[in-house]
């Protein structure tokens, strides 16, 4: 009888332990989805503060912009159908395209004026980087801490959501947004 019940209890520990970590990682992802979504409202605003919007248009008129991911295509996909209400940036018509980090790295993608990150980077950071500022495309995070490895964009949260800006990135990268923007940005030298 008491076999049974070590065993029992081993299995009921074992169950919570599971239930815990299940939890811990749904909060985590629940946590995430939330940063996301809030980065996806507030990247518009970004593009829209490029002061040479206007000279950014392509070939058909649009402003080409990208979401970009690692391995999730269903979670990028959902995010574009998400931002296509938005669909002109002051009142230039964006064209929206979804595309992995390694064909945005390799050159794979027309040039863009600004790709939002639906994942986190992770040992992607420095290439994603090097073809951003090559090409003069602002890159947006949603996640903590990227915009400190020198992404060019995303948001900080205090006692109010604000626009968070490396202003390094965005000078290597030719990118000039309005002075009211910055004033209302918080900024990483």
């Amino acid at each position: 009888m008491s076999r049974e019940r070590n065993s029992y209890r081993s299995i009921k520990g074992l169950m919570l332990l599971l239930l815990c970590i299940f939890s811990f990682s749904a909060n985590a992802n629940e946590k995430e989805m939330r940063r996301i979504m809030v980065g996806l409202k507030l990247f518009p605003a970004v593009i829209a503060a490029d002061t040479q919007l206007a000279k950014k248009i392509d070939t058909q008129g649009n402003l080409s912009i990208y979401i970009l991911y690692d391995d999730d295509a269903k979670l990028a996909n959902n995010l574009a159908k998400r931002l296509t209400v938005v669909n002109k940036i002051k009142t230039i018509p964006i064209s929206l395209k979804v595309t992995t980090y390694d064909d945005f790295i390799n050159n794979g993608t027309s040039s863009a004026i600004a790709a939002f990150l639906a994942q986190t980077p992770n040992n992607k950071t420095q290439e994603l980087l090097h073809r951003a500022i090559s090409s003069s495309t602002l890159l947006f995070s949603p996640f903590k801490g990227d915009v400190e490895k020198g992404v060019h964009s995303g948001f900080i949260v205090s006692d109010r959501i604000l626009p968070y800006v490396n202003l390094k990135t965005m000078q290597q990268s030719r990118i000039q947004l309005k002075a009211f923007f910055l004033r209302v940005s918080k900024h990483y030298d």
